[in-house]
């Protein structure tokens, strides 16, 4: 069964996509390692984007979320405004 996280960030400064799409690619590599099937990032308004992920399972999920808060440490300037997650009840691409 798939896990699935959704979260919205607000940023201090105006989103730069570009250095989004960086940040993501430069991730890729190491997301079927953690268990990352898929990433979304959206943007909502200048100053606050949301993310929707999808993990092959809750375990894959816990396990990166060690690295997701050492990450996050170092992050500046952005701040979680919200968290919603739990296993998943369908997934259009496995029915």
């Amino acid at each position: 069964m798939r896990y699935a996280i959704s979260t919205t960030w607000r940023h201090d400064n105006p989103i730069d996509d570009g250095a989004l799409q960086a940040m993501m690619a430069d991730s890729k590599a190491t997301a079927e390692s953690d268990g990352i099937v898929e990433v979304v990032w959206f943007k909502l308004d200048a100053h606050t984007h949301g993310s929707i992920l999808l993990y092959s399972s809750e375990e894959a999920y816990e396990k990166h979320q060690e690295r997701l808060k050492e990450f996050r440490k170092t992050r500046t300037g952005i701040t979680l405004l919200r968290e919603e997650k739990g296993p998943s009840i369908a997934v259009l691409s496995e029915v």
